[in-house]
């Protein structure tokens, strides 16, 4: 399975599953091989992300480049 992708997914700072517990599975594109899954989000995920982001802008969007450059490295 690829390393990049997530069995879980990121909201809020916090590595959880999605609401409905089910995955996706994600296959790459050339040779239609399965690379693994991702999380399934449903509504309650969505609007939880959308929360989160609409909380962190503030801070985020006050940051210089060197520090946003910093958390996101």
């Amino acid at each position: 399975m690829n390393p990049y992708l997530r069995e879980k997914v990121h909201i809020n700072g916090q590595w959880r599953d999605g609401e409905s517990g089910k995955a996706l599975e994600v296959f790459n594109p050339g040779n239609g091989k399965l690379i693994g899954t991702v999380p399934r989000c449903g509504p309650v995920d969505v609007l939880q992300a959308i929360d989160a982001a609409k909380a962190a802008f503030g801070l985020w969007s006050s940051a210089s480049v060197d520090e946003r450059a910093e958390r996101l490295w």
